[in-house]
């Protein structure tokens, strides 16, 4: 009788442990916005977007993995490219950009997640990339969005998005840029940016000069829609 008792108890702490660790995955997963994604097999691709927290469950997904990916990472290598949800979300900018709206404003949320977001809304057409732009400036002119977050709009890195880059010399990108190089209270890090490297054609000169392997011209890792998004 007394071994068959200390077996029960055991298997007691054996089903408490278990539900324990289940409660506390299940809140964390909860807390951090990726327990849909573990439930849904390790991938978000299968789960809508249509909230700013669907969108941030995502991003965390993303940022999640490529942690485990950054003994990977090398000086021209960024493993996040490996990642299918990315390769998922990348070209849903249209969709996801009020979303990514309110990630960019949100003082909750970590730069890793805003730039992120940015970076996700690289499949805008050129028009729209303007107005995500002037928003952003906004946006930073009245408090609400971090300086280094503006400086990934305008340059969100050639890998990754080269819409202004390559437009320099439009007139409604001259126009919006100009303003914002001229404005004294923008970092200077940032109006140098601008003026150096877009503004002057620098950054377009070396993407045209790049030829890849196969022979085609630069262009970012990850793909967009053939035909632009409305």
């Amino acid at each position: 009788m007394a071994a068959m008792a200390k077996k029960r108890s055991r298997l007691r702490v054996v089903v408490a442990c278990f539900v324990a660790v289940v409660l506390v995955a299940g809140v964390v997963g909860w807390h951090f916005g990726v327990l849909g994604c573990v439930l849904a097999g390790g991938s978000c691709r299968s789960l809508p977007i249509e909230s700013k927290d669907d969108l941030v469950g995502r991003l965390r997904w993303i940022l999640f993995q490529r942690w485990f990916l950054e003994p990977m990472q090398g000086d021209s290598f960024e493993p996040i490219f490996l990642l299918d949800d990315l390769a998922d979300l990348y070209p849903r900018s249209v969709a996801t950009r009020p979303f990514v709206h309110e990630i960019l404003v949100d003082p909750h949320l970590s730069p890793d997640m805003k730039e992120l977001a940015v970076r996700i809304s690289q499949c805008l057409p050129l028009w729209t990339y303007l107005d995500f732009v002037a928003q952003a400036y906004a946006d930073w002119k009245s408090g609400r969005l971090p300086s280094d977050v503006l400086y990934k709009v305008i340059s969100p890195g050639g890998t990754w998005g080269i819409n202004l880059q390559v437009a320099y010399q439009d007139a409604r990108v001259q126009q919006l840029l100009t303003t914002i190089a001229q404005d004294d209270t923008v970092d200077p890090a940032i109006r140098r940016m601008i003026t150096q490297n877009v503004l002057s054609g620098g950054e377009a000169d070396l993407i045209g000069s790049y030829d890849g392997a196969d022979g085609s011209g630069f262009t970012p890792i990850l793909s967009c829609p053939r035909a632009p998004e409305r």
